[in-house]
């Protein structure tokens, strides 16, 4: 419960200035359509929960964390088994990175899906229930936060000196929807954030054959649980964590490139960053998404097969080219082929799709896919990264696709679909959501599932959704 500290603090900077917004913020001043954005990213993270669930990696996690931590209060979704609060909010997140489905923002990279909902619904139950508006403005507040603070340690730099950028922002706003759940004052609120700070890490090694990639944005998700916890008890934190000079969250992780603390709170509260939040039209990473889209147009509409295919010549900037460009062998895990750009390139050159079954694991040694990739060369290219720069577009790509008959096609994307211009709506996350779900979930269960978190904020209480969400779904494959 709040405490009898000050409603809000007075002295000034970013981690101030944030905490006291935290503490005020209340559904009524944000306007109707974020809330509809915000819940349907709930929706689209639910989706993608319910299909991680029973994947390999996830049920070796569920045994292993259930083991080590018990029963509990907190629910592990589509398995009706109840663990500790931390523990939920680390298996549910593995759960919804656990097939490269879920959201990203381009500018302040993480996956927010997969680190506000564990760490919401774990505080909520910890608490018993909460409020269905209380909920939504929670995770609101959590998708809204995440993004500014990397943008404002412009994260993406960061991937070239491997970290895994989102599981470092993600402690900051999986404590923000913590400390909203348990209606913290602005001092505690402070508290949680410089709890959660300390906590931030991952590597970006992780990318390559570990089920731990899956997990890594989780231990954000289970950070956020941990501080509101500590903070609500009086348990205090680093104070102005976000920019004191010497041990403080931002200067510490972005020595070695330049930052700019104001997006943490330029236009906070007007200017909605969650609206740039993209869902995934594809199974597979976000810099991979351009390839995909330029290989589905190159079989649609220029002719290009597995059979009459020479070569393609990916050219990419820095940072894709060190997340996204390296070249997988044979054999591959589903999530070394999931964020290589030669083997998503490849399965939609092959299938004209890249989603769940591309990924599955009767098609990882796929003689046809692989030969596509032994003809895909990538590049880091110092060009792309003067296009990304002044195309303010991170994951500009070009390819140059030759065919056997000495046809060469050159094609550039800037936005994939899913992205600027491109961004889905909020009926093909629901689309999205609806195929994603078919055949794990009962259609009728399926449905009030989608019909509850599109009104996430009129419900009674957190119960209403969560109970829908408890019981076994089937594995996808």
């Amino acid at each position: 419960m709040p405490s009898n500290a000050p409603a809000a603090l007075t002295e000034g900077g970013p981690t101030v200035e944030l905490v006291n917004f935290l503490a005020a913020a209340k559904l009524s001043d944000i306007p109707a359509a974020v809330v509809e954005r915000s819940n349907h990213l709930v929706l689209d993270g639910i989706a993608c929960a319910l299909v991680g669930a029973h994947l390999p990696w996830s049920e070796s996690a569920v045994r292993s964390v259930a083991e080590l931590e018990g029963n509990g209060s907190a629910s592990v979704l589509g398995w009706d088994v109840r663990v500790p609060p931390q523990a939920a909010a680390l298996l549910n997140g593995t759960f919804i990175q656990g097939f490269e489905l879920d959201d990203y923002h381009e500018h302040g990279p993480l996956h927010s899906e997969s680190i506000i909902l564990p760490a919401a619904f774990a505080t909520a139950e910890a608490l018993g229930s909460v409020p269905g508006d209380r909920l939504a403005l929670a995770m609101l507040l959590g998708f809204e936060v995440g993004p500014r603070v990397g943008l404002a340690m412009d994260a993406y730099a960061m991937i070239k000196f491997g970290w895994h950028c989102g599981s470092v922002i993600g402690v900051v706003g999986a404590a923000a929807t913590a400390a909203k759940l348990r209606d913290l004052d602005a001092a505690q609120t402070e508290d949680a954030i410089g709890i959660a700070t300390t906590q931030a890490c991952g590597l970006m090694a992780a990318q390559y054959e570990s089920m731990v990639k899956r997990m890594n944005h989780a231990f954000a998700a289970r950070a956020g649980v941990l501080a509101g916890g500590l903070a609500a008890a009086g348990f205090t934190g680093i104070k102005r964590s976000l920019e004191r000079p010497f041990g403080g969250y931002i200067p510490t992780f972005t020595a070695d490139h330049p930052t700019d603390m104001d997006h943490i709170t330029k236009g906070l509260g007007t200017d909605w960053e969650l609206n740039r939040i993209l869902v995934k039209p594809y199974a597979a990473g976000g810099t991979t998404h351009p390839v995909a889209d330029a290989m589905y147009h190159a079989r649609t509409e220029l002719g290009v097969t597995p059979d009459n295919l020479k070569s393609i010549t990916i050219r990419v900037p820095e940072g894709p080219f060190k997340h996204n460009g390296w070249k997988p062998a044979r054999p591959t895990t589903a999530i070394g082929a999931q964020i290589s750009m030669a083997y998503v390139g490849a399965a939609m050159l092959v299938d004209g799709e890249a989603f769940v079954r591309q990924f599955a694991p009767d098609r990882l040694d796929s003689d046809a896919v692989w030969s596509v990739i032994d003809r895909t060369t990538i590049l880091h290219d110092p060009e792309m990264d003067e296009l990304a720069e002044t195309s303010n577009t991170p994951r500009a790509t070009r390819l140059t696709i030759e065919t056997t008959d000495g046809a060469s096609h050159d094609l550039e994307i800037l936005e994939a679909r899913g992205t600027g211009s491109k961004i889905l709506t909020n009926a093909e996350i629901r689309s999205k959501y609806r195929s994603l779900v078919d055949g794990i979930v009962e259609p009728e269960r399926a449905e009030e599932i989608e019909r509850r978190t599109i009104g996430l904020h009129e419900l009674g209480s957190s119960e209403e959704l969560l109970e829908l969400l408890r019981p076994t779904v089937r594995a996808p494959f």
